[in-house]
């Protein structure tokens, strides 16, 4: 197992470099602190698995899994991080990443997750899991509900008592255009009155 560490904390760094030499399958392990050095990591021969901290500027962690995903594709990536936000963690599995453990685990949780990615697996802290099924099932749910994005917006607001007035001023449309989708958003719930909508709504988990 060949792989290349990238985390902007030296102390760190070299904890974890430690740990991934002490494994007897792991062959080699390339530490290094920015994207450059890993590059060139690369170029130099062939890397299984790339480990990568997102930092303090979550944009630019992201980026370095773009990066390596394009130019390395066969790579596998796990995002080694204390950032627990749905979005990002979105965003990095968006990016290529192929598992995402959050840091604070033990030495044999890190060293295992590395074995079950390299064996075809995704490993997942129990809170990132949680935050990938939530998000299959609101996409879920919207796929039932067939009521777009924008809908279900206009939606929560009408639920939360704003005029259609309002609403076309807080989503910047016409307000025709507020009329319009709340009449699909009846049609597609099947209700009668707006009573009915947030009553139907509510029970998909829409709202």
């Amino acid at each position: 197992m060949e792989i290349v560490i990238v985390e902007d904390q030296r102390q760190l760094l070299t904890y974890y470099t430690i740990l991934l030499t002490s494994d007897p399958d792991i062959k080699s392990v390339i530490p290094c602190t920015i994207l450059k050095q890993a590059i060139r990591a690369f170029q130099a021969g062939r890397v299984d698995i790339f480990i990568t901290c997102l930092g303090k500027q979550v944009a630019t962690g992201i980026e370095r899994i773009k990066t390596i995903k394009s130019r390395y594709p066969e790579t596998e990536i796990l995002v080694h991080s204390t950032k627990d936000n749905p979005d990002t963690v979105l965003q990095a599995f968006r990016a290529g990443a192929s598992g995402y453990l959050l840091k604070g685990g033990t030495p044999v949780e890190f060293l295992e997750a590395v074995h079950v990615l390299y064996s075809g697996g995704v490993p997942l802290t129990p809170v990132i899991a949680r935050i990938i099924i939530h998000h299959l099932h609101a996409n879920q749910i919207i796929q039932e509900s067939c009521l777009t994005p924008r809908e279900i917006k206009i939606l929560k607001l009408m639920e939360q008592g704003l005029t259609y007035k309002e609403i076309s001023s807080s989503l910047s449309i016409g307000i025709h255009s507020v009329h319009s989708q709340v009449k699909k958003i009846h049609s597609k719930l099947k209700a009668a009155n707006r009573r009915e909508a947030f009553a139907k709504a509510k029970k998909k988990g829409l709202i």
